[in-house]
């Protein structure tokens, strides 16, 4: 159809993430999903003086730990959700522990929707001192991406970080969506 995700994160996510890393300071990331996780496809680490990370594209994030990972599960279809989830389930580690508790996830993604974005402040085992907050990316109805802040979980609650940093955040995933928008002609068929 023409849409290739490697061109609009190249050609137009890449200079909005520079832009509002002037902004936040903090670095940030655009991830999409892989199958059973999000992966980093665009980053301002190697570029943020507040990173300790420096080589973060093409890592993998669990869903159900990470902030990007919460946002796209509780913002996705509610097919593509279970789907997800049954997949996550039916592995042999801790994130398939908590696939299977359907009440806790339930709660959470009930959680993040009436925040309005996804968390996470310590929640990784292996990011124990990382604090996050995501929204996601929309192409039409569909959840194409998410955006995520990543900061020091000591220097600011999430409920601060969201205060100080989601309008900027929001007006981003604005301007991929709307650079993003489906064509009439998309739409019809």
């Amino acid at each position: 159809e023409g849409f290739k995700d490697e061109q609009w994160i190249s050609q137009l996510v890449a200079p909005l993430l520079g832009d509002l890393l002037q902004k936040v300071v903090w670095p940030t990331d655009l991830c999409t999903l892989d199958v059973d996780a999000m992966v980093i496809r665009e980053t301002t680490h190697r570029f943020s003086r507040l990173s300790f990370h420096r080589s973060m594209v093409g890592r993998r994030l669990p869903m159900l730990f990470t902030a990007t990972g919460r946002a796209y599960l509780a913002n996705c279809e509610e097919q593509e959700r279970q789907q997800i989830l049954r997949l996550l389930a039916t592995k042999d580690d801790e994130q398939a522990r908590v696939a299977r508790d359907a009440p806790f996830v339930d709660n959470l993604l009930r959680k993040v929707r009436h925040l309005g974005y996804g968390f996470n402040y310590g929640d990784w085992e292996p990011e124990k001192k990382i604090g996050a907050i995501a929204l996601p990316v929309r192409r039409g109805q569909s959840v194409i991406a998410c955006l995520n802040l990543v900061y020091i979980a000591k220097a600011m609650p999430v409920e601060v970080a969201a205060q100080r940093y989601l309008p900027a955040m929001k007006d981003v995933v604005a301007r991929i969506e709307q650079a993003l928008m489906p064509t009439p002609f998309e739409d019809a068929a």
